[in-house]
C-alpha cells in the first residue's frame, strides 16, 4: 500500500509500493517529494507524476528531488528495455 501526505514542502511518503519504481530508486518512508522534471509536487500532481513514469518510454528520464531528514536529494530515473527502472543518480 502507497501512502502520502501532502505537508508544506511537498508530498511525505509514509508507505512506499516495495516494486514502485521511487521504492527501487531509493525513496524512503518520510522522504518528502518534492519536484518532479522541475515542477513542484502537491497532492493533485502525484497522480501525475505515476502517469508520467507509466507513459515514458523506453530510455526516457524523470528527474526526482526530495528531502531526507532536511537535506536536499535527487534522483535521475531512466527506463530500461523491460520497462523497469535504472538509476542514473542515486542518494
Amino acid at each position: 500500500m502507497t501512502d502520502y501526505e501532502p505537508v508544506a514542502e511537498g508530498i511525505q511518503a509514509h508507505g512506499l509500493k516495495m516494486t514502485g519504481a521511487l521504492w527501487l530508486a531509493g525513496v524512503a518512508c518520510e522522504d518528502i517529494l518534492t519536484h518532479c522534471d522541475g515542477t513542484p509536487l502537491d497532492e493533485d500532481s502525484l497522480a501525475t507524476m505515476a502517469e508520467a513514469w507509466s507513459a515514458l518510454p523506453v530510455g526516457g528520464r524523470m528527474a526526482v528531488r526530495f528531502l531526507r531528514k532536511g537535506q536536499a536529494m535527487s534522483l535521475d530515473l531512466v527506463r530500461d528495455l523491460e520497462k523497469y527502472l535504472w538509476v542514473v543518480e542515486k542518494p
